[in-house]
Order: structure tokens, then C-alpha cells, then sequence
């Protein structure tokens, strides 16, 4: 079994080439790795659907380091959409909170319950570059792939990156921003 240690060398390596590469985890560690990475390696903007935004996975004070270290560089943006309530205390809300980032920066919106009967899972997409999927929202389990080639399965030049930005940014339309979604 690989060490979460040489997993995440395996990662950032294959970032730093920028060639295609793709793996599996199935568990939050794991999920916790490739998180990190993709924040560690992103230049402008990652999204991030999540049907709770689970605090043991990004309340993390590695994770949330992480994500504040992203949202420090210039020109950096985290959309998040979420379709739980989140309360006020939630770690990844009171990092505007505690001015580690700004509102600006830092965009969580909630996603209208009616939607999200409409599909089952959960990712965060990097850039363009990169995503980690998971197919069922309750579960960590994910597939992980970062530099894509164009057009792999459909014949439509379209990356599974593109389709998810796609879904997100129609998602994110339709989101209430956090502070005024209803309780």
C-alpha cells in the first residue's frame, strides 16, 4: 500500500509535468491529499460542489491553510456551492470571519434543494487543468484527473473539466448567496 507521503509526491509530480494522469481514492485522507494539491497547484479560480461541505475534510487546519494560501495569490477565487446549511461557526465560513480572506474572494452560495435532486455527486475543479469527482455525495470515494486530453469520449472537443465547469457555472447561476438563502 502507498504511504499518503509518496501518494501526494505522485500527485504534485504529475502537476509539475502537466501530463495526463488520473487516479482513485476512497477515502477522506486520501480526498484530504488531493484537495490540498489542487489548491497548492491552481492559479485563478476552483470551484467546489459539495452537498455539505463536511467540516472533517475541509474544517482540516491543513486544508483550510491550503485554501487561504490559494486565495492569497493574486487574482485567486474559491466558488463554492453547497446544498446543507451551513452555520455561521462553519471553519470555511469563519475564514472571512477571521479575515483570512475576503467575501470577494471566498463566494459560498447554496444551491435551492430542488435542484439538487438532479444529480448525486459531489467535486472541486481546478483551473481548467484538473478535477476530483465523486460519483455518490455520500461517499469520499473519487476519481481524480488532471490535464485531459480534448474530445475523450463524446467526439465533442469538450473535456470532462469543461462539462463540469459547465455545470457549475449554470449551478452556481441559480444559487442564492449564503447569507440570504433561507434557514
Amino acid at each position: 500500500m502507498e504511504s499518503l507521503r509518496a501518494y501526494e509526491e505522485r500527485l504534485v509530480s504529475s502537476l509539475r509535468s502537466e501530463a495526463p494522469f488520473k487516479t482513485y481514492n476512497k477515502d477522506i485522507t486520501h480526498a484530504a491529499v488531493i484537495t490540498r494539491v489542487l489548491l497548492q497547484h491552481a492559479r485563478h479560480k476552483v470551484r467546489l460542489l459539495s452537498n455539505k461541505l463536511d467540516s472533517a475534510l475541509y474544517g482540516t487546519e491543513s486544508v483550510k491553510d491550503h485554501i487561504v494560501g490559494f486565495l492569497r495569490k493574486d487574482g485567486t477565487s474559491l466558488h463554492i456551492l453547497v446544498e446543507a446549511d451551513l452555520s455561521k461557526d462553519h471553519p470555511v465560513r469563519r475564514l472571512v470571519a477571521d479575515g483570512s480572506c475576503t467575501r470577494e474572494r471566498l463566494k459560498i452560495k447554496r444551491v435551492p434543494p430542488a435542484l439538487t435532486e438532479k444529480y448525486s455527486f459531489n467535486y472541486l475543479v481546478a483551473d481548467e487543468f484538473g478535477y476530483r469527482f465523486e460519483n455518490d455525495r455520500r461517499e469520499y470515494a473519487a476519481f481524480a484527473s488532471f490535464y485531459e486530453r480534448a474530445g475523450n469520449d463524446d467526439g465533442d472537443g469538450q473535456t470532462n473539466v469543461d462539462r463540469l465547469i459547465d455545470f457549475f457555472d449554470k449551478l452556481e447561476a441559480k444559487s442564492t448567496t449564503f447569507d440570504d438563502a433561507s434557514r
